[in-house]
């Protein structure tokens, strides 16, 4: 995390503009400190690092229902799933979008869980939560949010092949930032539909997760949107020096 958040400030550094967004699948993790601390020491980097968004996935719920809402209301960045809803009260369990204003844009960010294997993982449990099948809500949740946003970026906790049908699918969706890869992204894939962009950063696997960052610059043009775009793929390599903030936070958790 501490190279990380170096590559992260280098950004903010060359542009005043820049969202930093997560597809989901953060909060719990394989790696010790991670478990020890039940995803705490995973929410307060991200607060650190300032987070813009991130997505909820399935595998969040690992953490139980409890947990997992001790560490959503930690985050100072919003957590977004428009397809995971309260059982009891139909209400969105999380926040399921949020509209930023970014350099005199408005910039919508909607949020898509994967929900397949939330039963599953939760048990019982999850009779507490509505499940929402992700197509069909992005397809109601985009319509509203087109007049409200003049670029949309759905961060989508689905995988590239329903990815790829929502983009081709649901028109009004500028950018898919996706999780849940299972073949490395070399390039983003564009519809040939909708024109929607999706760009994925990284296969995470056991034990190597988050040392991959997608780095998407877009260009736009008044009225006209999206007109342009470069993608970089950068590896988090030793070249990259540990951030001492983050080298502090770390080694504070490590003592506790």
């Amino acid at each position: 995390m501490a190279r990380r958040a170096t590559k992260i400030k280098e950004e903010r550094a060359a542009s005043p503009y820049v969202l930093l967004l997560d597809a989901g699948n953060s909060i719990y993790g394989d790696q010790a400190l991670t478990q020890i601390t039940q995803g705490r020491v995973v929410i307060t980097a991200m607060n650190l690092m300032g987070y813009d968004a991130m997505a909820l996935g399935a595998g969040d719920f690992r953490l139980g229902l409890e947990v997992l809402q001790a560490r959503i209301a930690e985050a100072r960045f919003p957590i977004l799933s428009a397809n995971v809803l309260a059982a009891d009260t139909r209400q969105p369990f999380v926040t399921p979008y949020v509209i930023k204003k970014v350099g005199g844009y408005r910039i919508a960010i909607l949020g898509l869980t994967d929900v397949g294997e939330i039963e599953t993982i939760l048990g019982q449990d999850a009779r507490a939560l509505k499940l929402l099948d992700p197509l069909e809500t992005a397809r109601r949740t985009v319509a509203e949010l087109c007049p409200q946003a003049d670029v949309l970026i759905v961060l989508s906790h689905l995988g590239t092949q329903l990815n790829r049908q929502l983009a081709d699918t649901v028109p009004g969706i500028d950018v898919i930032v996706g999780g849940l890869v299972a073949e490395w992204p070399k390039e983003p894939w564009r519809s040939q539909v909708n024109g929607t962009l999706l760009v994925e950063a990284e296969i995470p696997s056991t034990g190597y997760a988050g040392r991959q960052i997608g780095v998407l610059r877009l260009q736009l043009e008044g009225a006209h949107g999206i007109t342009g775009y470069t993608w970089e793929n950068v590896t988090i390599t030793p070249d990259y020096s540990d951030d001492p903030d983050m080298s502090a936070l770390l080694e504070r958790y490590s003592t506790q």
